[in-house]
C-alpha cells in the first residue's frame, strides 16, 4: 500500500502557477513539514548545501519591496511588476540557496544535485499536502542575492566592528548572523552548539524570534544531534576566552 502511495505522490506531482492559487492559508504546521522534509534530501558527506528563506505576510510584504528596488535599466519594469505580482498572489514564497562546502571536497555539481533533491522533497510534500508550488529561477536573482547582502555574509564581519554580541541580535524578521552562519556552512554545527552550550543564546533567539518555521525545525535538529556528542563546558569555555581575549 505504500508503494502505490509514493508512486502516486511522484507520478501526480506537477507544476501549479500563483495564476490558479486559491486565497487559502497554508497552515504552519506545512511549512515547516515541507522544510523537515528538504532536509531529509540525500547528500555526499552530509554537506546538505542548502539553506532557505521563508516569506510570508509582512515578510513577503518586504520581498515585495525588495523587489521593486532592482534597477530598472537592468530588467523591465513590467518583468520586475509580474514577479511581484507572483509573491502576492502566493500565500508562502520559499527562497532556496546553494552554499558550497568550504573544504570544497565534493565537486559542484554533486552539491547542486542534493538541493535538487531537497527541492523536489519539499515538491512532493506540498502535493501530498494538496498545496500548489512551482519551481522558478527568475533572471532577476542575481540581483535579489546582491540586495540581501548574499555574498556579503561571512565571518569577517565580526572583524568590522560589528561586536561579539551582534552574533546573537534578533532584528525584525531577520535570523541572527550566528544562525544566518551555521546555515551557510560558513561556521560548523559543532562550532555552534559549543557556544550555544555555553552562551545558551538558542532559547532567547526562539523567543524573540517571529520565525515560526525555519529556526525552531533547525533548532529542533541540532539539539537532537547534540545528545551524540560529548561536549565539555569547561574545556570550551577556555578555548573561547583564549579566542576573544587574543
Amino acid at each position: 500500500m505504500e508503494k502505490d502511495i509514493i508512486n502516486k505522490i511522484i507520478r501526480n506531482r506537477k507544476s501549479v502557477y500563483p495564476k490558479d492559487y486559491s486565497k487559502k492559508e497554508i497552515p504552519k504546521k506545512v511549512i515547516e513539514e515541507v522544510l523537515i522534509n528538504a532536509n531529509h534530501a540525500p547528500t555526499h558527506r552530509l554537506t546538505q548545501p542548502w539553506f532557505f528563506k521563508v516569506y510570508e505576510k509582512s515578510s513577503k510584504e518586504k520581498l515585495c519591496e525588495l523587489i521593486s528596488q532592482i534597477d530598472s535599466s537592468k530588467y523591465s519594469p513590467t518583468k520586475i511588476q509580474k514577479y511581484i505580482d507572483k509573491i502576492n498572489q502566493s500565500d508562502t514564497v520559499i527562497s532556496v540557496f546553494m552554499n558550497r562546502d568550504k573544504q570544497n571536497r565534493l565537486p559542484e555539481w554533486e552539491e547542486i544535485a542534493a538541493v535538487s533533491m531537497a527541492v523536489q522533497n519539499m515538491w512532493l510534500t506540498c502535493y501530498a499536502n494538496n498545496i500548489g508550488c512551482y519551481l522558478s529561477t527568475p533572471g532577476l536573482k542575481d540581483e535579489y542575492g546582491k540586495l540581501i547582502g548574499l555574498k556579503e555574509i561571512n565571518e569577517f564581519l565580526i572583524a568590522r566592528g560589528l561586536g561579539f554580541d551582534r552574533l546573537f541580535e534578533v532584528e525584525e524578521d531577520e535570523h541572527p548572523l550566528i544562525f544566518r552562519f551555521v546555515q551557510q556552512r560558513m561556521i560548523e554545527v559543532e562550532t555552534y552548539l559549543i557556544m550555544d552550550k555555553i552562551l545558551g543564546f538558542s532559547k532567547r533567539i526562539a523567543k524573540e524570534i517571529k520565525d515560526s518555521y525555519v529556526f525552531p525545525a533547525e533548532q529542533y535538529r541540532y539539539d537532537r544531534y547534540s545528545e551524540f556528542l560529548n561536549l565539555s563546558s569547561d574545556k570550551y569555555v577556555k578555548i573561547m576566552k583564549e579566542v576573544f581575549d587574543a
